[in-house]
């Protein structure tokens, strides 16, 4: 298996071939492969919400998905009032975009911000994740950046993602006030050198 990373848009035709001989001169076996790499979003993500445990709470992925289409989720990101403690379902849908095929080293970044305050990693928390037993240690990712709550979830160096997802997450609020919450995805750096 072989990963090409492409650093400019454009389309490109490139011929991979298997050769043997002393000077490599015999062609065994190729392949000619025409890429098109896009400078426009590659994935579309939607959101929406339900009451706490509603949608994380399913562990098989035909109800997950039913539940989900119900909400009919939209673009715009969550937002939740909180008066002393609470919690909600936080369901995002990803999906590709623009004709593109699948997206290297995807990584998904959550952002929380707090209307009128100052928020601290105490203040938010994922209790659940669909079809999962556990949070995955997403709740260790999250610190203050420029003022926001971020966090990511998923692999550090990123996953490939190459179909249409959608997960949901009971998210649980500690302190009194207005929050939104987003999620995006984001291409983090391939690996320096390939694992051999």
């Amino acid at each position: 298996m072989f990963r090409v990373t492409w650093n400019e848009d454009g389309t490109y035709t490139f011929k991979l071939s298997i050769m043997s001989g002393e000077n490599f001169t015999n062609e065994l076996a190729s392949e000619t492969v025409t890429v098109n790499v896009i400078e426009d979003d590659p994935m579309a993500l939607t959101h929406a919400t339900a009451g706490a445990g509603e949608v994380a709470s399913i562990k098989d992925s035909e109800s997950l998905m039913s539940a989900i289409a119900a909400l009919n989720p939209t673009d715009e990101p969550a937002q939740y009032t909180v008066t002393k403690e609470g919690k909600f379902d936080y369901v995002v849908v990803s999906n590709l975009a623009n004709g593109v095929s699948h997206v290297d080293n995807t990584l998904f970044v959550f952002e929380v911000t707090k209307d009128g305050g100052e928020i601290t990693t105490n203040d938010f928390e994922i209790t659940e994740i669909s079809l999962r037993n556990n949070t995955e240690g997403i709740n260790d990712t999250f610190e203050i950046v420029d003022g926001k709550l971020k966090g990511y979830w998923g692999p550090a160096g990123g996953f490939l993602f190459a179909d249409k997802a959608a997960t949901a997450f009971t998210v649980k609020f500690n302190a009194e006030g207005t929050y939104t919450v987003n999620t995006y995805a984001i291409q983090v750096a391939p690996a320096a050198q390939a694992d051999l």
